[in-house]
């Protein structure tokens, strides 16, 4: 950078740093933190034709993240190149059209970002998707019930990523051995953490005979937060008291977030945070009276 163009943007440098208290000191007194907000800020104005970032966004605020990645849609809007070398695959689907995944120094896979970014997930992780048992005998349950099968899908596929922002569905087959009343299937889904996001249950009174039958619950869109979710699948009756099948993780799945229009988070790229993660209805603002 020609000491021109330093003495043009130096304001402009130093407010997107946020360092004007931290001017005095040496840079080697700056925390790492510092350090790597200056350096993106003189990296982010020199205007170069290709701008290589290496996971920027592991240091600073989300705030600060936010600007990081608001400045660089920026660069790539006025058609220059950005290498984004992250593991924020949020930020990779909003702000990259095409993907390329590295593993073990070797290109894995190079492609449209959400197509690569899937491929990754599947790859990375142990979810189970589907989970069928081919004999009843093995399959649990009791002498009235037996749990034969069990499956997230999304767009009618059977799925181990999920967009968070379209519907997605869990179907349940199981078989009735004997007649029985009122049997209630239910799931119950839990981060990664073992917390229960939620738990809904099929209270529709029923008469059974011995036969095989499939039941589908639908999980609605802007509902679901990012992360891994494990399904708790369960077969019970209301009176009595018989749980005939309570299965702990019998499927699992990624939950991602996509570059949706009307995605909870907005055009925010930083963490969000919550459980879960409601499309809620705002209305205003309007003015006092």
């Amino acid at each position: 950078m020609k000491r021109a163009d330093i003495l043009r943007k130096f304001d402009e440098i130093v407010s997107f740093a946020e360092i004007e208290r931290f001017l005095d000191p040496p840079v080697k007194r700056y925390s790492s933190g510092m350090y790597t907000r200056l350096a993106f800020a003189v990296a982010a104005h020199l205007e170069p034709e290709i701008l290589v970032v290496d996971e920027v966004l592991a240091v600073g605020d989300a705030r600060f993240q936010k600007k990081c990645l608001g400045k660089m849609d920026e660069v790539a809007q006025a058609g220059r190149t950005i290498l984004f070398v992250s593991h924020n695959l949020t930020a990779i689907s909003r702000l990259c059209r095409r993907a390329i995944w590295i593993d073990g120094g070797r290109i894995s896979r190079a492609g449209d970002s959400d197509e690569v970014i899937k491929a990754y997930l599947s790859e990375e992780t142990s979810q189970v998707p589907e989970r069928q048992w081919a004999f009843p005998g093995d399959a649990p349950g009791d002498d009235r019930i037996r749990l034969i099968g069990a499956r997230v899908l999304q767009l009618d596929r059977v799925t181990s990523v999920v967009d968070i922002n379209t519907s997605a569905q869990v179907q349940i087959d199981f078989q009735v051995l004997r007649p029985a009343e009122n049997l209630i299937p239910g799931i119950n889904l839990y981060d990664s953490s073992g917390l229960c996001l939620f738990a809904s249950c099929d209270w529709q009174p029923n008469s059974l005979r011995p036969d095989r039958y499939r039941t589908t619950v639908a999980i609605p869109p802007y509902l679901l937060a990012e992360g891994r979710i494990s399904v708790l699948v369960q077969l019970v009756f209301y009176e009595p008291d018989i749980q005939s099948v309570v299965v702990p993780s019998v499927i699992a799945f990624d939950a991602v977030d996509s570059d949706d229009p009307l995605a909870v988070r907005g055009a925010y790229q930083g963490f969000w945070p919550g459980a879960v993660r409601p499309r809620l209805t705002w209305t205003g603002p309007t003015t006092l009276a």
